[in-house]
């Protein structure tokens, strides 16, 4: 049977350490797995990898365990440790010890169950290559803020670091009101750039922080790390104002639209991303039901 790792170590080349590895400069990218592409930009301290939702890097695959292993990053070094996984961890298709530090270099290959993650330098071409396909697969076509997808990921990653480090979470879901009506009078493109306007205006007025997303067909969701239910309706209500002023223009007409948005804050009585953008569907109705183009939470 071909070995994984093997035929990836050979199809990406550079595992030839040529630096030690350090945070300030290093990502790793995951070349194999659920989330191809996907990039971690390493910070001082330390990362978990595992199935868990409360681990920092979520990787939903059976060969995993729920906390696999832990990156852990200082200023002149990164450290990889086992923490008893089931399967067991791989440094460039060789076991490491359960618990003992294993000091990782650029273009190191970690195999973490079915998933492998590759140490590179964050602006190497290498990794801003990955970063483009990952790019690729979780932005929207339309309106280029992320994808539903992306969205799920960005809310696991932030809920667990909620529950670890008893940060605030808010979520924001934005319902562009009487949307039909606009299709029927302006057509399918006129729908889509008042799409593309709004989501613009969303992306604009977020924070770096802030994950904006299209939900699905005419509704946003914007993830905000660190803020708590009193912020995020306040920051709500203004991007309601801002879309309500922005005339949109369509050819030779003007698009007036409203939005209507529901708030919602991560509680430690709740268990999955679900519960949390449950809770904001209900307040998005409860903006809905008392006449739209308002804020609820």
């Amino acid at each position: 049977m071909k070995d994984p790792l093997t035929e990836t170590t050979a199809l990406f080349s550079g595992l030839e350490p040529d630096a030690p590895a350090t945070w300030p400069a290093c990502c790793l990218v995951m070349i194999a797995g659920p989330d191809l592409g996907r990039r971690i930009e390493l910070r001082p301290g330390e990362l978990t990898i595992g199935r868990e939702s409360h681990c920092d890097v979520v990787v939903p695959l059976g060969g995993i365990s729920r906390v696999h292993c832990s990156i852990r990053s200082g200023e002149a070094s990164v450290f990889l440790r086992d923490l008893g996984s089931t399967n067991g961890t791989h440094v460039n298709g060789q076991p490491v010890r359960a618990r003992e530090d294993v000091p990782l270099r650029t273009g190191d290959l970690v195999a973490v169950g079915g998933a492998i993650f590759k140490l590179l330098d964050s602006a190497s071409p290498e990794s801003l290559y990955h970063e483009q396909v990952h790019r690729t697969m979780a932005v929207d076509g339309l309106t280029q803020v992320r994808n539903r997808r992306s969205l799920q990921e960005m809310l696991e990653t932030e809920i667990s670091r909620s529950r670890r480090h008893l940060h605030r979470l808010c979520l924001l879901l934005i319902d562009v009101d009487r949307f039909k009506e606009i299709n029927d009078q302006h057509g399918h493109l006129g729908g889509d750039h008042v799409l593309q306007r709004i989501a613009a205006q969303l992306a604009q007025q977020a924070r770096r922080e802030d994950c904006v997303a299209r939900y699905g067909g005419d509704e946003f969701a914007i993830v905000m790390p660190e803020t708590d239910r009193g912020g995020a309706l306040v920051f709500g209500e203004r991007l309601r104002g801002a879309v309500e002023l922005d005339g949109i223009r369509f050819g030779e007409a003007t698009v007036q639209v409203t939005i209507s948005v529901g708030v919602a804050e991560w509680s430690p009585n709740m268990t999955r991303p679900e519960d949390l953008i449950a809770a904001a569907d209900v307040s998005l109705y409860e903006a809905k039901h008392a006449g739209r183009n308002r804020v609820a939470g």
